[in-house]
């Protein structure tokens, strides 16, 4: 932990794929006073769009090009690479809020037991220049973050962490393609609780081409069966001695197997997936609700504590 009287110093982390067209906004949106140190890392998987140009135009970041790297590989390598005593994660089709990096900064700086937090995330759609409001929505606050963090979507990008918790994780864990952010806020959960700032802080762009934010749901699948793999791992290595999270987390496991079920049946699957048919049956009516409750926060615009 450095010394009280040391001003801090962030790192801003994007990886990049032929996102030229979103990744000048991006980078640009990552904005920090002089009060704090500041660097910005993008690893790029070797570009074939403007991307590039782009980036160089922008001689203050530090552009790593790695095309061997898939996209939590490129994360575990800048993580490598970073200095800042805190990090943040900026995909290069979203952006930050402006302001919002120096308040993560102060609160971090007059807080040294705050290893992470979350801040208020608005999702939006663009179309012709103009930009839909899609959700907004703030973060749970502690009662309800396991359930944030399993039934919910927590929005991983506005998040903030301490470096030294990253590297006691040990980073993302890459044999999870889809769901290697939402294991590792469940496993700095069990470490430190978060804190969950009230301001606006990350904007997600919904668009065909998204991993995770594209409405045509692409990856949807991929995603359940990461959480499945996921939720064994955690239950079997992180919360071994949390009955409590383990029931959560044994309820989340039926719902999504049981999605799984819905999928095969919905679009005409030959076979109904084992993972499905293995589906613990008896604890489907009490993830239906757990989920409907997520639903009813979400509504709400999201629960927030001061800090």
């Amino acid at each position: 932990m450095p010394p009280p009287d040391r001003k801090l110093t962030l790192t801003v982390v994007t990886p990049s794929l032929n996102h030229g067209a979103f990744i000048g906004a991006a980078v640009d949106s990552a904005q920090l006073s002089d009060a704090y140190g500041f660097e910005h890392i993008v690893v790029d998987a070797d570009s074939t769009d403007e991307t590039h140009a782009v980036l160089r135009a922008r001689p203050r970041l530090n552009l790593v090009i790695r095309p061997e790297l898939d996209s939590h590989q490129a994360l575990n390598h800048a993580l490598e690479l970073a200095q800042g005593d805190v990090i943040g994660f900026l995909n290069a089709d979203d952006r930050y809020e402006p302001g919002v990096l120096d308040k993560v900064m102060a609160h971090f700086q007059a807080n040294p037991a705050t290893m992470s937090l979350c801040g208020v995330i608005r999702v939006f759609t663009e179309e012709n220049g103009q930009e839909s409001l899609v959700e907004l929505f703030g973060h749970c606050g502690p009662d309800d973050m396991p359930l944030e963090l399993t039934f919910g979507n927590p929005g991983f990008n506005s998040w903030f962490f301490r470096r030294s918790l990253l590297q006691q994780l040990g980073g993302f864990r890459e044999q999870y393609r889809f769901g290697a952010d939402r294991d590792l806020l469940l496993r700095a959960a069990a470490i430190a609780p978060p804190v969950a700032l009230p301001a606006l802080t990350y904007h997600y762009r919904m668009h065909q081409g998204s991993r995770t934010m594209d409405p045509r749901g692409t990856n949807r699948e991929a995603m359940i069966r990461d959480h499945l793999a996921m939720i064994a791992d955690e239950m079997d290595e992180v919360w071994t001695g949390n009955p409590k999270m383990r029931l959560m987390l044994t309820r989340w496991d039926a719902l999504e197997r049981f999605k799984l079920f819905v999928r095969a049946v919905r679009f005409g699957i030959g076979s109904i997936p084992a993972t499905a048919m293995g589906t613990p049956w008896r604890h489907l009516p009490a993830g239906l609700l757990l989920r409907r409750r997520w639903l009813k926060i979400l509504r709400s615009g999201g629960q927030v504590r001061d800090v």
